[in-house]
């Protein structure tokens, strides 16, 4: 990988990441909740927000893989020969989404070959961005 396309992968995670926590923040007064599982809710919030993110990294990076926390389909971890994989939690925090206290966030990160090389956390209530590149720091 070179330099140019780790700058273009931490460039895109972290515009996806800011298109996620506006769709979230849209939602914040008209979200319906489900329970996924026991004491594991999802929100119309949850999955509108991965559906934007989701779109915009499979029109800039068609050839990568993506794996989504709110798509059951897509939950196998990525093998170390799998293409580059954006891994995404579009809402972390969902229970205090819910519950109006400030404290989720949109986590975005990607694996090439079995590493992981760019990962960015936004807290759209702050607003705070958290941004990391492999040999770069954060």
């Amino acid at each position: 990988m070179t330099d140019d396309q780790l700058t273009d992968y931490l460039d895109a995670a972290c515009e996806v990441a800011r298109r996620g926590a506006a769709v979230l923040e849209e939602w914040r007064s008209r979200f319906q909740v489900r329970e996924k599982a026991r004491f594991d809710l999802v929100t119309d919030a949850d999955v509108a927000s991965q559906r934007v993110i989701r779109e915009y990294l499979k029109q800039r990076f068609p050839d990568h893989g993506f794996l989504g926390e709110e798509d059951p389909s897509s939950q196998a971890r990525p093998s170390p020969d799998a293409p580059p994989t954006w891994i995404v939690d579009p809402l972390d925090g969902t229970t205090n989404y819910v519950h109006d206290c400030p404290l989720y966030c949109v986590s975005v990160g990607l694996q090439v070959a079995g590493e992981m090389v760019v990962g960015v956390v936004l807290d759209p209530s702050r607003p705070e961005l958290f941004a990391a590149a492999r040999g770069r720091g954060a």
